[in-house]
Formats: C-alpha cells, structure tokens, sequence
C-alpha cells in the first residue's frame, strides 16, 4: 500500500498527552538495525517497543501502553545507526 511509505522524518506520539495508551508513529529513511525504547525520568528502561531492521521510508505504527507506569514525563528514544531522536511522552492519571 503506497500510504505506508512517506518521505518525510515522522516521529510523534498521538495522542500525547495520554491516559493509557498512545501511538509511537515513526519514519527512517535507510535500512536499518533500529530501537525504539521507553525511558522515565531516572534514565532507566521501562519499554523497548521496537528492536529491529526497518524499512526505508516505511511508516511504523506501535501502541505503547503504559498501564503500570505512573503518571508523569517520560522519553521516546529511537536510534538508528546514524541518527538518535527524542520525544516527550506525558502520561496523565
């Protein structure tokens, strides 16, 4: 399906702030060994919700759900061979 690839950098979580759940969307534009983790404010893991080769230009969707985690601030982390992006995460309760 040719809405499944774009060719822009898209990495954004919606809807952000959230309760529950949330929708991790995110683009790469080379083949690539990626990561795409959860961290809360000290720095530790609380998700990894992708680890593994992506397409180019393939648009990823993974819900994240943060069920057991508390309220507050939290960071997306996606790394590429080549690059390392960041989005604020805010789970309200």
């Amino acid at each position: 399906d040719i809405t499944d690839f774009v060719s822009q950098d898209i990495f954004i979580a919606y809807p952000n702030p959230f309760n529950t759940n949330t929708v991790v969307s995110f683009t790469v534009h080379q083949e690539s060994l990626t990561k795409l983790q959860v961290f809360d404010y000290t720095g530790r893991i609380v998700s990894t919700l992708f680890n593994d080769i992506t397409v180019a230009d393939k648009l990823y969707k993974l819900e994240f759900n943060s069920q057991n985690l508390q309220q507050g601030i939290y960071l997306g982390v996606l790394q590429t061979i080549n690059t390392t992006r960041v989005i604020k995460l805010s789970i309200i309760k």
